[in-house]
């Protein structure tokens, strides 16, 4: 999926993800703001929980996934 097709779906997701549980698969960080909690997982295991604002500042595993787009959120 690019990047514009991305925001439709983001954009069209909003309001249907309201008051429900969603399990979201992605691999972008930008997708992740729809998310209240999110999961790393390493080896089908948990390896780290909590808001994305919080295992960037962590400096974790999730950070090590995105790379420098996540370090240049947490500055």
């Amino acid at each position: 999926v690019d990047t514009e097709l991305e925001c439709e779906i983001v954009s069209g997701l909003r309001d249907g993800l309201r008051d429900r549980a969603v399990l979201l698969a992605t691999q972008r960080l930008s997708t992740l703001a729809l998310a209240d909690r999110v999961a790393v997982l390493d080896g089908g295991r948990i390896v780290e929980e909590g808001t994305a604002e919080w295992l960037i500042e962590r400096g974790g595993p999730f950070t090590g996934l995105f790379g420098e787009e996540a370090v240049g959120r947490a500055a």
